[in-house]
């Protein structure tokens, strides 16, 4: 009887692999044999809350986790990152465990620090440097070099991002075969490189990229990357065939162009939701806005996160309906005709609001454009992004691929899948 081995890419979607397909070998193979389908990210569609959501089989609002940063109370501006101690559901090793099934998680996002599982776990991006908790058991072998994640992939130094996304790489592909060999019954391991590398690469790619300039040198080393990664998947697919496991390929989301950047809380601005005591530009603090008159204000990133000033809820809130507030901004973003505006209110979204959820999602031009919290002194597109150069945004659909029939069309669905795979199994009684 199979066990389950689980390779996950990070940001990889049919917009990259139909780009760059001499670089996909072994993954067109798998389209060929119609094993590789497209999967739908959460919302939004980030690394964090992904993969949680996909190792618990709840959504980000039943989780309560909803981007790389997020509140820690209702308190204006009180922000901090997330960690595994904010995921009380059950992982899906924890729920294997209970089953008497052991397992190897190796990577995956949002496990640090990491807990005492019934087999081996290392933790993955946000690990301090200094980390002692990071992996289990205690005498799980890694090297004193191993790289969590890249440090600067925003930056203009793409070589040296390069180098990191390869060693990484390479780490990875040894880590992966050791693990594969410890006969446990689960694997899960994650590659993080992919997102980064597209973060720093993209516009090299993409042609109607907003900062597109033809670089056959980074082409080359982006193709590369993406060429020994599919050659390493193809050996992780057949070893772990070897040692009775069924090896599935996913990816959180999948990736597109970044064609600009859309200044969020200067629109708020503009449409007298969000009041400064005095102008402006840059980030803004708490004491700069005039909580008596705003209604609403917003934190950036790949898509917006919008909060309104609710009444009762947030120290200085005004807002007794934010049902009111709803309808008029899809009436103020219905007006502008340059972009596209999908306001989505979360309590839609999520089964329930746990932790402290943004009031509304907004996607520009179908994550076309990223959103910044910044002030800029007008709500003009920009160019430039806000948190140093990027070449990609994240896409809604990312992909899937295995032999097993009847994947899942949803990242949520993958913790039920896996649960039914070892409930049918002879592994189990």
């Amino acid at each position: 009887m199979k066990k389950l081995a689980i390779f996950g890419i990070d940001c990889l979607g049919m917009d990259l692999i139909d780009r760059i397909p001499e670089s996909f070998e072994f993954i067109r193979r798998l389209q060929e044999q119609n094993q590789l389908q497209e999967i739908r990210s959460c919302d939004p569609p980030i690394t964090i809350p992904a993969r949680s959501v996909m190792t618990t089989g709840k959504d980000p609002g039943e989780l309560g986790v909803y981007g790389f940063s997020q509140r820690k109370s209702w308190n204006y501006f009180d922000d901090q990152l997330p960690s595994s101690k904010d995921i009380k559901a059950l992982r899906i090793w924890d729920k294997l465990a209970k089953k008497g099934l052991s397992s190897c998680i190796l990577s995956i996002p949002q496990t640090y620090p990491v807990k005492k599982i019934n087999g081996t776990i290392l933790s993955s991006i946000l690990t301090p440097s200094d980390a002692k908790d990071k992996f289990y058991p205690s005498d799980f072998e890694l090297s004193s070099d191993h790289i969590f994640d890249i440090d600067s992939y925003r930056s203009s130094d793409k070589t040296v991002i390069f180098e990191q996304a390869q060693k990484m790489l390479d780490q990875k592909n040894d880590l992966i075969l050791r693990g594969l060999n410890t006969d446990k019954d689960f694997f899960f391991s994650v590659i993080i490189g992919s997102d980064r590398l597209n973060h720093a690469f993209y516009q090299y790619l993409a042609k109607e990229h907003k900062n597109y300039s033809k670089n056959d040198q980074y082409l080359a080393l982006f193709q590369s990357y993406y060429k020994k990664l599919d050659s390493y998947l193809k050996e992780w697919f057949s070893q772990s065939k070897k040692l009775g496991y069924q090896p599935i390929l996913i990816s959180d989301h999948g990736v597109r162009p970044l064609k600009g950047l859309f200044p969020l809380n200067d629109w708020l601005i503009q449409k007298d939701y969000l009041v400064l005591k005095h102008p402006a530009i840059g980030e803004i603090t708490e004491d700069q806005i005039n909580w008596a008159r705003s209604r609403v204000y917003a934190k950036g990133g790949y898509c917006g996160r919008l909060f309104v000033n609710k009444k009762y809820r947030e120290p200085l809130g005004i807002v007794e309906d934010p049902q009111e507030i709803y309808q008029s901004l899809l009436e103020d973003f219905s007006k502008e005709k340059e972009l596209s505006f999908k306001l989505l209110k979360t309590e839609d979204l999520y089964k329930r609001k746990a932790g402290y959820a943004p009031d509304f999602l907004l996607y520009v031009n179908d994550l076309d454009y990223r959103c910044s919290s910044k002030v800029y002194g007008d709500y003009k597109l920009r160019r430039e992004n806000d948190t140093g150069p990027d070449g990609a945004n994240h896409d809604f659909f990312g992909v899937i691929a295995s032999e097993l029939e009847n994947l899942p069309l949803k990242i949520q669905d993958l913790y039920s899948y896996i649960v039914d795979f070892y409930t049918k199994s002879s592994l189990v009684n």
